[in-house]
């Protein structure tokens, strides 16, 4: 038995040996011209939109929350179908599901019509297929860059086993943000799970559509990961160039799936009641001040930047003074930072805390991070539930 377990070690070491790449970085051999958003954003109808009533309230932003996974498919539809001028979307998952090929379909479309898209997914959530993703990249509106991708196209697991210092920085946004005048942006992926769609099981999130000085934050944020060298062009990834037969072999493909994979609501009607209800929703949406923070992403090349998401939840634990209400699908507590949090919002007041139990996480280890702390929670004050 000893014997065999050596030589099953020795066979992995010889194969992590033998992989071509090794320890080498994304390609960086090609064309890629740097763009930035729109700054025509009042002239578009998703600008005018909100423009009067962000004049009455100048420096804040107005948000209105998505809470229902329907409406939040909903509403993205709604903003692709609404954009004239450019289409900016960043997302750690894009599933080949009903939801993905729909969304995928309305993307080129709206790129038929003179949209610029620009689509960014990291390579651990690219559902869809890579061909189908340079096929699509080959239309003129469209451009799809993958961050930080794995260099064994065919077995990322390699890059795990022998560079994982750099392939465990992943890009976890998810943003949409039409003509640089709206934007939706939460904890929600591309994927049916995420909008009340898949038959099994749906993850229960949470978005923001939002308008007003707001957006243009979010978009210089995703002008740094897109114009960054961990972003690169699918084209880049591929071992040949893609055509207009590919293109036209994708959009097919996409008819396929969308046939294939049945939405269960009644889509166009849902965006036609939320197109009617716009003036409502205005008026509904509440507009305070804003900050957008973000973690750039470090290593290579990049500058290391501070940890903003941190040192903000920190400072805002500093001025607490009664209460601290959190709600968070993974609650993860054992090195100093995390640490320092629990002991502040404790000091700070009564702590009351939400997160997923072992049934409905879909991560385990994420749900270990927690449950072996309850006990200290509750000891330090804090409710758990």
């Amino acid at each position: 038995m000893g014997w065999l377990r050596q030589k099953r070690l020795l066979t992995l070491g010889l194969l992590i040996c033998l992989v071509p790449s090794g320890c080498a970085n994304p390609p960086k051999d090609y064309a890629r011209a740097p763009s930035a958003a729109v700054a025509s954003y009042q002239e578009t109808s998703a600008g005018q939109l909100f423009e009067e009533t962000a004049a009455e309230h100048p420096g804040k932003f107005g948000f209105y929350m998505l809470e229902s996974g329907r409406q939040a498919f909903t509403s993205r539809i709604a903003m692709i179908d609404m954009a004239e001028v450019s289409l900016d979307l960043q997302y750690y998952i894009w599933a080949s599901d009903a939801t993905g090929v729909i969304l995928a379909d309305r993307l080129v479309k709206a790129a038929d019509r003179g949209v610029r898209v620009r689509l960014m997914i990291d390579d651990a959530g690219l559902g869809i297929s890579e061909s189908l993703a340079a096929s699509l990249d080959t239309h003129r509106n469209i451009e799809i860059r993958i961050f930080n991708p794995f260099i064994n196209r065919d077995a990322p697991v390699f890059d795990f086993l022998i560079d994982w210092e750099r392939v465990n920085q992943r890009m976890h946004n998810k943003l949409m943000v039409t003509d640089n005048a709206v934007l939706v942006i939460g904890g929600r992926n591309i994927g049916d799970n995420y909008f009340d769609v898949d038959r099994d099981a749906n993850f229960r999130d949470l978005d923001l559509a939002a308008a007003g000085p707001v957006v243009r934050e979010v978009s210089e944020v995703f002008d740094h990961f897109w114009n960054g060298e961990w972003a690169v062009p699918v084209a880049a990834l591929t071992d040949r160039r893609y055509t207009e037969e590919d293109y036209q072999d994708a959009l097919r493909a996409i008819e396929r799936a969308m046939a294939r994979n049945a939405f269960p609501y009644p889509l166009d009607q849902d965006v036609a009641n939320l197109r009617a209800e716009l003036d409502s929703i205005r008026e509904a949406s509440i507009w305070a001040p804003s900050s957008v923070i973000w973690d750039a992403p470090v290593g290579r090349s990049e500058s290391a930047r501070p940890v903003a998401t941190y040192r903000a939840l920190i400072e805002e634990l500093d001025h607490v003074e009664s209460e601290v209400l959190v709600v968070t699908a993974y609650l993860v507590r054992g090195d100093r930072g995390s640490d320092e949090v629990h002991q502040r919002s404790a000091r700070g007041g009564h702590g009351r805390r939400l997160t997923n139990s072992v049934a409905s996480n879909d991560v385990s280890a994420a749900h270990a991070g927690h449950a072996k702390d309850r006990e200290a929670y509750v000891r330090s004050g804090a409710e758990l539930s």
